[in-house]
């Protein structure tokens, strides 16, 4: 379709020439013969026509073919063209637009698509009639045309009120319904019949498809025509034909669209502009094309977002056609809008300047007009946050007290996008108490003018307005808010000054005062409350709830009743003077659901939050009290109901409980009280902790120790200390050297925390203390920081809990977390026991008299953008049930072992004291499997350190069944003993999640560790599960290694509910990105034309790594594994294709998408060395595959191979080729990962220096800071001092080995500047080693030292000589010289590392041998194995050709699989053949067949003798029908043999059998039994078989004849080869019908005697002959007679069979 612009020329010659054409005549509504032109080009679309509204027409028309440009048609219609309107093509409508003339326009105005058409029509500039010119890719089979005239109007009318789309594109059996609507006027009902062409030129009749909707088949793929024909009172009318294509199940396209049809029109204003999108995915091609009223409008690969025009009022129809790959086309639903015109604002309504945030980034209404009521003054305020706009509004007196008034925003230019014109996009918060406003209209777009209802409600309202960023949401700093306050104008009246009920607690007194409404809750079951009003005068009567009126007191008091309930009960409070109502107050009394809850609220404040003063969602910062109440979130509640936020760190609520809480025996899992927080599931994605303190008389607080408190994430001293900026937000700094980012909160105001105990001082700053739990490594998917997710004892973590009165039973808070997709969950609600409660130094305490404070406090201190703050939320505090009985509590452990060293339990001692540990060590519990264990936040009966804790504890809990715990605390020191060696075990998770990182981690062990199970990874893709830790060997370890040194294991995943890990692959993976091209403006694009990066610079984000994956993995997994690995984000919008990577964060964390560097910009990828045709969902991975993933700037001069994927080929000369792989292959490390690189290698350096090398101070720091230079610092700056020096002492006659020295010292590490500082600093520890007494005994010692030394390091195997000889001169020594050898330990390492490599050696070579691998290669190959299997891991890890073992062993067991297999099938067959075993015997056979002779050698005998016996056996059975036998033909080979005694072939071999007897008839076939089972038609195809008959009475008969039919029709005598009694034998080339004959023998005279071997036996004829006639001997008398009665025999048979048979030769 593309070619059609390049057509122009043609089409011009098309026109000039169009007069030289023929005539064609069209009937009306039938087709004419259509006589082809003399200029056809070589075209062959065979053509009809039509004419619709007119008798007849004449039209011209000519074709050419133009090369590969393309071809087409032209049309002109030459007779009368008055009532001339447009054109039918295939179904297609083009109309035909008289007053343009000029070709050009014409093409590219009003261009019509059809199926692999373009369609235009308009009047021809050289002949002046309507001209139709059609193009097309491909030449159409068949092309029918009608030519329409507009009828005379009758009145009478039938359209299409909803007509059919031009496209339909589902996948296989996808269920569609294709519909219509046409309406008729004064013409009754309408009747349909759908109907099917193949080639939109044949209609045919659907038949029962008669009514508006029809659902076609979808079970098969490919295209179809449909259209529907209505009729009506004699009228009928064709709806649009549309093309239904059903796609494979395997074609992963699609497109999406982000509008449908809907029952109203979609309205908007003059100067909108509603955006309409479309998304393709799947295919490699694609483009879009909008239409506006059938017109096309825009025709781009890159028209993904459409803009309607509502320049003028009217109503028009959008659509879009999206097309991939020039094959497959979605049509989006028609969708209506109407323009309307922007609503005016009204003469004489009060107009109100609106005030401009100089923040707000975005549209901002520039002026409010009100109409409606009458107003009489306005007043603005601006509150502390800066984006609140508040206007005060008075109404006068006469405006009625349920008016509607009419706000009109008057929007000005959108400053932060003049893209976007003059259009702000307005919203308005929905109903609440005292804010009584209408929805904005629902439009796309907004209009110069939006206009909001704001109805009054006793004369008052509020209307609160929200001004959105672009993007239509709004988040903190990128909104202003407006708050229009309505009042009337009042006379005085009296008002309440205080009010004071007998019991219970205000839920916000001062609304009472402010709003004249207020909430009160009441205790557990109260269904009245006594409530003491003060008034300010006594000049008035009250009356509750319409009762009769009562006076003041004289005191200006008034006690009335209120009604209450746990749903609520709202008091009406009158205020009525001389009998007219002068006010009114609301007092809502809710009565706490369930018992069991707080008393009060005594204190409650949310700080340094989103929610401070009532901000934010449904004023969460404001509902302290409500807690009381028992609501939860899935309880509708009124006003200020739970859940309360607490804020940021420290934020607080504290609840009073009359009856003390108690540690309860009889409490389930010793849980005493139930907090219900506000997690949405109860997973890691929503938990924002809190810390629970609780007190016996509010002063002395202590800490409930949860899951974490022993951690060294929790810290115990934190403090944070908020202030008060000028312009009310809230900033602030820790005692950690933190501090805010950015102050985005209020500070919280006394007014809206009237619990809090407010002083001058803490209006402006507070410091708040108590414990903190730092945030876990990397972030959420939403990009957000992560609090620890604690399996216990802390708020807002678990289940919210069920609405109930028995939802206090509480939940075992032991049981751990479990993982579901990517997320983690708690099973129970927050339930706390009285027995986790510490002091400040983590020792427990008891309460004897129970408690009766509680207090939550937020215990993170997490910014996480725009959804606020990590907050903790309440929604309720509950006491526990208790069971009938005491649970018991928990048996105590059998033993506690700390590094392999019980303690000594003893009875009713829960804590230890000294406990003694020393570098890493492990914690194990001897319980009985199924009880719950804690040590520290570890669950189970194991727990490994990698050193003394920060808080020198260990907690320990253990808990069964519903008993209470028992709970144990070590308090550990440093033990004075030697320290036990110890190795470092590197854990990569591969992709998965170690301890909240993707990193691998490093952790400490000993060797009383080996029995700790190591911890369990997890992983992002749900379609993997852990299979394992290998090392490098391939050796699995489940718990720590047993032999203390350092390893590294690796992560293993397979595939969910595998019962073994899956097969893996090897690949590697490299992501390159690149830095931003400084370009002037959106157009500007890097073109390499002119070799201008425009200072793009490519740069390795991801350096090359191994990455392990299951089998069949694809690119998409590859790439989530590397990049969720590197902590990196990014987009996959289609799930083919990625489109945008996020930058490092080292690199600035920057947004780089396709076109971000310019037009010909994007991401693609390399598959070993050449970009691949599938997305990256659909490119399977194979062993050894490296994918290159890279940004590409310029495709089309970077790109070599970019023609393969349908583009041109690359421009240039290669100069700019794969540009992207000069970038360096490693990662930029951060500054912090460089300083603690550096760290490590300092700490894992030794540091030992001879004396003679170094023995002073200056000399020892001089050697210290060499060493350090030849680290690899990667420009970390090293600082050393020394803190402590001893020199060492050479030996002495009385000391001969000598004295050592030692020295510490302090390095500080820093790299970068200013904001990218890194420092960090370590202490070391260092020996000088002494030279021993210099005598004979010694000089000997040093001589062997010396041969030692000489020792290369690393030991090659060329050192075995050096080795040799130093053993040897060690070995020759006296004891006495021998002690004073210093370097014995290397000389033996060295002699281990030498065997180590003899080993290695002996085994490489193993391997080598192998050389190509055969059939042969068995035994090789399993020597090399056998050698590999008998070393060491360590050397193991030396042999540098494993992987030739490897591949040789995959490369055996691919040569043998065919082997195997086969002998697989044949060992599956029984031992003796029957039919249902047929076909797996064909399989089988089919599988020996394939091998070559070389693999049949393989197959055991015994198993080539079964499959033959059994072939034999199948044979025998196969090849026997009826008592015929066939042979020489395979074993399955099937014989069908089917006696037959009537029928045409019956009496024709009959006849040529004339003066025989026919002794039988078989009509015999042969079948193929497939591998499959399935049998197929067999044919001899000139290969001989040979047939065995049986006939009865035979010895009756003499020369025997078979008559057989030709597969010609015609017909042959056989001889047979052997007659033997009553069996006859022939041989055949062909199989159908055959006759025995014979000439009955009348007596014994005429039997011809035989003898010898012939006896009984006739004469053997020729094989296959045709027998034309019998010739007597030479001389008969008879010959003449015989011969005319053949001949006559011949015709009368030939007649007969002349007339019974179509065949008409059937000759013998």
């Amino acid at each position: 379709m593309k070619a059609f612009r390049k057509l122009l020329s043609v089409l011009l010659v098309a026109v000039l020439l169009v007069g030289l054409m023929p005539t064609i005549s069209f009937a009306s509504e039938g087709t004419v013969e259509l006589m082809p032109g003399s200029w056809q080009e070589g075209l062959d679309t065979q053509i009809t026509a039509s004419v619709i509204g007119a008798d007849s027409a004449n039209v011209i028309y000519s074709g050419w073919l133009e090369g590969n440009s393309g071809a087409g048609y032209c049309f002109d219609l030459t007779s009368d063209t008055e009532s001339f309107v447009g054109w039918i093509v295939n179904g297609v409508e083009v109309p035909y637009h008289s007053n343009v003339t000029d070709m050009d326009e014409a093409v590219y105005d009003y261009i019509i698509y059809g199926e692999g058409y373009w369609f235009v029509s308009y009047k021809s500039s050289t002949s002046s009639v309507p001209e139709l010119l059609l193009s097309f890719d491909q030449e159409p089979a068949a092309l029918h045309v009608k030519a329409v005239f507009e009828k005379a109007d009758t009145g009478e009318t039938l359209e299409f009120t909803k007509n059919l789309k031009t496209y339909e594109t589902v996948l296989i059996d996808t269920s569609l319904t294709l519909s219509v609507e046409a309406t008729a006027v004064n013409n009754g009902t309408v009747s349909y019949q759908w109907q099917q062409s193949p080639d939109k030129t044949n209609w045919n009749d659907i038949q029962d498809a008669i009514s508006s909707s029809y659902a076609p088949a979808t079970n098969a793929g490919g295209k179809s025509y449909y259209k529907v024909v209505a009729t009506s009172g004699g009228i009928s009318l064709d709806s649009n034909v549309v093309t239904v294509t059903v796609l494979p199940a395997t074609e992963n396209i699609s497109a999406t669209f982000n509008f449908s049809a809907q029952d109203k029109p979609l309205i908007c204003t003059v100067g909108s502009n509603p955006a309409f999108t479309a998304n393709c995915s799947g295919g490699n091609n694609y483009y879009y094309e909008w239409f506006k009223d059938g017109v096309s409008q825009v025709f781009s690969k890159s028209a993904t977002t459409f803009y309607a025009d509502t320049c003028t009022e009217g109503t028009h129809i959008y659509y879009c056609i999206a097309s991939v790959d020039d094959n497959y086309y979605f049509e989006s639903d028609h969708i209506e809008v109407k323009v309307e015109a922007a609503p005016s604002v009204p003469a004489g309504a009060y107009e109100i300047s609106i005030m401009d945030d100089p923040n707000y980034q975005g549209a901002q209404p520039k002026a409010v007009s009100i109409a409606g009521a009458g107003v009489t003054s306005h007043s603005t305020e601006t509150n502390a946050a800066e984006y609140d706009r508040i206007y005060n509004i008075q109404l006068s007196k006469e405006t009625a007290d349920n008016a509607t008034i009419t706000l009109y925003f008057e929007c000005q230019n959108n400053t932060y996008d003049n893209s976007r014109g003059n259009l702000p996009v307005l919203s308005s918060v929905g109903e609440e108490e005292g804010t009584r406003v209408s929805k904005f209209k629902d439009e796309i777009a907004a209009a110069s003018f939006r206009t909001l209802n704001v109805s009054l409600k006793d004369g008052t309202a509020q209307a609160v307005v929200y001004a959105y960023n672009d993007n239509n949401s709004y988040s903190r700093g990128t909104r202003t808010k407006y708050i229009f306050n309505f009042s009337k104008e009042i006379t005085e009246e009296t008002a309440i000054l205080d009010a004071v009920p007998t019991n219970g607690q205000w839920l916000m007194k001062s609304d009472l005062f402010t709003k004249k409404s207020a909430n009160l809750a009441l205790p557990y079951g109260q269904t009245t409350v006594d409530l003491t009003l003060t008034f300010d005068s006594a000049n008035a009567m009250i009356s509750v709830n319409d009762t009769e009126a009562q006076a003041i007191n004289a005191d200006k008091t008034c006690s009335v009743t209120l009604n209450s309930s746990p749903e609520g009960t709202a008091n009406k409070i009158s205020v009525v003077k001389e009998g007219v109502t002068e006010s009114s107050y609301t007092v809502t009394c809710f009565t706490q659901k369930y018992s069991g809850l707080p008393d009060a609220v005594t204190d409650y404040l949310c700080i340094g939050s989103q929610y401070t003063n009532g901000l934010g969602i449904s004023d969460y910062g404001l509902r302290g009290v409500a807690t009381l109440l028992g609501s939860n979130n899935d309880v509708a509640g009124a006003t200020y109901t739970a859940p309360a936020s607490l804020g940021n760190f420290g934020g607080y609520i504290t609840y009073y409980f009359e009856d003390a809480i108690q540690d309860n025996p009889k409490n389930p899992y010793g849980v005493d009280f139930i907090t219900y927080g506000n997690s949405v599931e109860g997973s890691n994605a929503f938990a924002e902790p809190g810390q629970v303190w609780v007190s016996e008389d509010g002063s002395e607080w202590y800490a409930l120790a949860g899951s974490v408190h022993y951690d060294n994430s929790a810290l115990w001293d934190y403090s944070i200390t908020y202030s008060k900026l000028e312009n009310g937000r809230t900033s602030w700094t820790d005692n950690k050297g933190n501090s805010a980012t950015q102050p985005y909160y209020e500070y919280p105001l006394p007014e809206y925390y009237p619990l809090f105990d407010w002083t001058e001082a803490l209006e402006n700053s507070m410091t708040l203390s108590g414990i903190l739990l730092q945030t876990q490594e990397g972030t959420n998917e939403y990009g957000n920081s992560l609090p620890p997710f604690t399996d216990f004892g802390y708020v807002d973590v678990g289940q919210r809990g069920l609405p109930g009165e028995d939802n206090n039973k509480a939940g075992n808070p032991y049981l751990g977390s479990y993982t579901k997709g990517n997320r983690q969950y708690l099973s129970v609600t927050d339930g706390m026991d009285l027995a986790w409660a510490v002091d400040e130094n983590g020792q427990p305490v008891t309460f004897e008299n129970g408690v009766h404070y509680v207090k939550i406090v937020t215990a993170s201190n997490i910014e996480n953008g725009a959804i606020g703050e990590k907050s903790t939320e309440v929604n309720m505090v509950r006491v526990a049930a208790a069971s009938e009985s005491e649970v018991g509590q928990t048996a105590a452990p059998s033993a506690i072992k700390v590094d392999g060293n019980a303690l000594a339990l003893t009875e009713g001692k829960y804590i230890y004291d000294n406990v003694a540990v020393d570098g890493p060590f492990a914690v194990s519990v001897d319980a009985a499997e199924g009880v719950n264990i804690y040590i520290n936040s570890s669950r189970g009966h194991n727990a490994v350190f990698s050193g003394m804790p920060n808080h020198k504890m260990i907690r320990i809990i253990v808990q069964e069944g519903e008993k209470e715990p028992v709970i144990y605390y070590l308090n550990l020191v440093e033990s004075s003993g030697e320290p036990e060696p110890a190795a470092t075990l590197t854990l990569d998770p591969n992709g998965g999640v170690l301890g909240g990182s993707s990193e691998a981690l490093t952790y400490a062990f000993d060797a009383h560790m080996s029995h700790i199970a190591l911890p369990i990874p997890t992983t992002k893709n749900t379609n993997l599960e852990f299979a394992g830790w290998y090392s490098s060997d391939q050796k699995l370890y489940t718990t720590y290694p047993s032999e203390v040194k350092d390893l590294t294991l690796t992560a293993r995943w397979k595939e969910i509910g595998s019962e073994v890990p899956s097969d893996t692959i090897d690949v590697t993976f490299r992501l390159i990105g690149c830095t931003l091209a400084e370009l002037e403006d959106e157009f500007d694009s890097i073109d390499l034309a002119d070799g201008d990066y425009k200072g793009a610079e490519y740069v390795t984000w991801i350096a090359t790594k191994n990455y392990t994956l299951p089998e069949n993995s694809t690119v998409l997994d590859l790439f989530e594994m590397a990049l969720t690995g590197a902590g990196l984000t990014w987009k996959n919008p289609g799930g083919d294709y990625i489109t945008t990577i996020n930058a490092p964060d080292v690199y600035g964390g920057y947004e780089l998408s396709e076109f971000t560097n310019g037009n010909r910009s994007g991401w693609m990828y390399t598959l070993n060395g050449n970009h691949a045709l599938f997305g990256v969902s659909n490119q399977k991975l194979s062993q050894g595959d490296e994918i290159i993933f890279h940004y590409v700037n310029d495709f089309a001069y970077e790109v070599h191979d970019w023609d393969k994927f349908g583009g041109s080929p690359a421009l240039g000369d290669g100069t700019y080729w794969s540009k992207w792989l000069e970038a360096a292959d490693e990662t930029l490390e951060s500054n912090e990962e460089a300083v603690a690189k550096a760290k490590t290698a300092i700490e894992n350096q030794t540091w030992t220096v001879p004396m003679d090398t170094a023995n002073t101070e200056q000399a020892v720091k001089a050697w210290i800071e060499s060493e350090i230079a030849n680290l690899d610092m990667n420009g970390v700056t090293a600082i050393v001092t020394m803190d402590s020096f001893t020199p060492a002492v050479a030996g002495t006659e009385a000391n001969p080995s000598g004295t050592e020295g030692s020295f510490n010292f302090t390095v500080n590490l820093n790299k970068g500047e200013g904001d990218t500082l890194a420092t960090d600093n370590t202490q070391i520890t260092g020996t000088i080693t002494a030279y021993p007494v210099d005598n004979e005994d010694a000089a000997a010692a040093k001589n062997v030292d010396n041969l030692i030394t000489a020792i290369s390091d690393p030991v090659t195997l060329g050192d075995k000589t050096a080795i040799e000889s130093a053993r040897a001169a060690y070995n020759a020594l006296t004891q006495e010289q021998k002690d004073l050898v210093t370097k014995l330990a290397k000389l033996e390492a060295a002699e281990t590392t030498l065997a180590d490599l003899q080993a290695a050696k002996d085994a490489e070579d193993k391997i080598a041998a192998i050389g190509i691998v055969t059939l042969e290669s068995k035994s090789l190959i399993d020597t090399a194995r056998e050698a590999y299997d008998a070393l060491t891991d360590e050397q193991a890890m030396l042999v540098s050709n494993y992987q030739t073992l490897l591949t040789a062993e995959e490369a055996y067991a691919a040569l043998m699989q065919p082997i195997k297999e086969t002998e697989g099938l044949i060992n599956k067959l029984p031992d003796t053949i029957s039919t249902t075993e047929m076909t797996a015997l064909a399989k089988a056979s089919e599988a020996y067949n394939n091998l070559s002779d070389d693999e049949k050698t393989q197959i055991d005998a015994k198993l080539k003798t079964k499959l033959s016996a059994l072939q034999n056996e199948a044979a025998a059975i196969n090849h026997t029908s009826n008592g015929v036998q066939i042979s020489g033909v395979p074993w399955n080979i099937i014989l069908t043999a089917v006696p037959f005694t009537a029928g045409e072939d019956y009496e024709a071999m009959q006849k040529l059998g004339a003066g025989r007897t026919v002794l039988g008839m078989y009509d015999l076939s042969l079948q193929s039994l497939g591998s499959d089972g399935n049998i197929v038609e067999y044919q001899l195809n000139g290969e001989t078989a040979t047939i065995t008959l049986t006939v009865k009475d035979l010895a009756k008969y003499k020369e025997i004849k078979i008559i057989h039919q030709l597969p010609n029709g015609e017909y042959e005598y056989i001889t047979p080869t052997e007659i033997d009694g009553s069996k006859i034998t022939f041989v055949v080339k062909s199989l159908s019908k055959y006759a025995v004959t014979g000439k009955l023998i009348e007596t014994a005279s005429e039997t011809t005697p035989t003898t010898g071997d012939d006896q009984g036996k006739s004469p053997v004829g020729p094989v296959g002959g045709k027998q034309i006639k019998t010739v007597p001997a030479t001389g008969d008398p008879g010959y003449v007679l015989m011969m005319i009665m053949f001949l006559l025999a011949v015709l009368c048979a030939g007649g007969y069979v002349y007339c019974k048979k179509a065949r008409g030769k059937n000759s013998i």
